[in-house]
């Protein structure tokens, strides 16, 4: 008897040892790297091998009569934490109407700076190279609308950059009312490595329509490829001015063979939020996000709907497509609905691979580590801010189609960047009570997490 017991503690003590492991030692805090509240966090992550952690942030100062940005690179040691290298860079006083939108390259080779006014004039984007920190180009722009930052982007591999512009012609004028139309934003590539304009694409001589206003572009990794989303206006009497319509145009632009062609999709649906190339497979991946059930893939070639994958349920229950994400070799799509379902599909054929239930939904973005294991974050409802921390993330592993393990740390409320061995990843602390992200990063090693066989 005395055998069994002691048999029955030593299974005991042995499980609670695997469940205070499970639970409490997969992640490891190495270090905090530590961000000034008043200055704005643009990017964290891996560089040079992993052996380096870069930091880019920006900082607004006030003068007396004008204003002027100030932007600093940190460069940390993976291993130790120790700041390595620190660089910084202001730039000229502006005028306190002109405002400042930043944005960098995935791989710390580029920062792009928009300057724009709050009302009318010539905008510009400065391109600077963040290697030596310094300014490679100034760009001006013929583009009055301070909403078009968002739009201007970076190709995948760092050689081009996509930015809207208004249409070098003048604008063509309505003959019944004379009332001036909005212009057609056309398209520019530019060409980072020679500093100079690879491609003009006039979107207004191409589409020959009533007035469009751009809602997304969307530029592959190899910058050969364009994804354009805008939506019709027509001219309200009442309120004499051109207002959006429910119609919308999407168009699939082969830059080097200058074609162009329509994504076969109901007019009436709106803008796409998320978007993915497939390259590889002449896919353009695609949804309309929160608020629908549908996942979409499109020959790129031709623009034809090639799958159409919808999430049927229940009449009765709520089967809204909350988030979706993209492996990292691009082979599934996965989507989170609002049921808690996860559904793992195949980005050739559409077709589901896999689901399983989560303990919550959320509208958060889904953080994929590597091409079997995800971390899906929980705490939003439905429409609620995406910039909000999430409450603790599930670690996925598709490829056994199970959550192996719960991470619950309010210093893991947002996982910005993983590094390439894929054993220590960046995030940032939630502050729940203001439902804000800390600017703090926290760097933490997750190696017994991504090397832990089963749950």
């Amino acid at each position: 008897m005395k055998k069994l017991i002691f048999l029955l503690f030593i299974i005991f003590m042995a499980f609670t040892s695997i469940v205070a492991y499970g639970h409490g030692e997969l992640e490891k805090l190495k270090f905090t790297i530590y961000v000034p509240e008043d200055e704005v966090l643009l990017k964290s992550g891996f560089t040079n091998e992993d052996k380096d952690i870069y930091v880019v942030t920006m900082k607004e100062e006030k003068l007396d009569v004008f204003k002027k940005y100030k932007f600093k690179l940190l460069i940390y040691d993976k291993n130790t934490g120790e700041n390595k290298e620190t660089r910084t860079m202001e730039t000229k006083e502006l005028a306190p109407h002109y405002s400042i939108e930043a944005k960098v390259h995935n791989k710390f080779k580029y920062m792009m700076v928009y300057k724009y006014l709050n009302r009318g004039t010539e905008n510009e984007i400065n391109i600077y190279d963040l290697k030596e920190f310094k300014l490679l180009k100034s760009i001006s722009i013929n583009e009055e609308n301070r909403e078009r930052q968002s739009l201007i982007d970076f190709s995948g591999d760092g050689k081009y950059l996509i930015y809207p512009m208004e249409p070098r012609k003048k604008t063509f004028m309505e003959e019944s009312n004379k009332i001036r139309l909005p212009r057609i934003t056309d398209l520019v590539l530019y060409d980072l490595e020679n500093m100079k304009v690879f491609k003009y694409i006039s979107m207004e001589e191409k589409l020959k329509s009533d007035p469009i206003q751009i809602e997304n572009i969307i530029l592959s990794d190899d910058g050969k490829i364009i994804f354009y989303d805008g939506v019709h206006l027509y001219y309200n009497n009442k309120k004499d001015y051109y207002t959006k319509s429910y119609y919308h145009v999407k168009k699939i632009i082969h830059v080097e063979k200058d074609l162009i062609r329509d994504v076969k999709i109901n007019e009436k649906y709106g803008p796409f939020k998320s978007v993915d190339f497939i390259r590889d497979k002449n896919i353009l991946s695609a949804n309309f996000g929160v608020g629908n059930v549908s996942i979409y893939g499109f020959d790129l070639l031709d623009g034809s709907m090639k799958y159409n994958d919808t999430y049927k349920r229940s009449i009765n229950s709520d089967w809204t497509l909350m988030t979706s994400a993209l492996t990292v070799d691009k082979s599934k799509i996965i989507g989170l609905y609002s049921d808690k379902t996860l559904r793992i599909l195949n980005s050739n054929r559409g077709k589901k691979i896999s689901t399983m239930k989560l303990e919550k939904k959320t509208t958060l973005p889904i953080f994929v580590a590597t091409d079997e294991l995800i971390f899906v974050p929980a705490f939003l409802k439905y429409g609620e801010d995406v910039s909000m921390p999430s409450e603790f993330y599930h670690v996925v592993d598709m490829k056994k189609g199970l959550v192996k393990y719960k991470i619950n740390n309010k210093k893991i409320a947002r996982i910005l960047s993983i590094s390439e061995n894929k054993e220590v990843v960046l995030s940032q602390e939630g502050i729940f009570w203001d439902n804000e992200l800390s600017n703090n990063i926290y760097v933490w090693d997750i190696s017994k997490l991504t090397n832990m066989k089963g749950e």
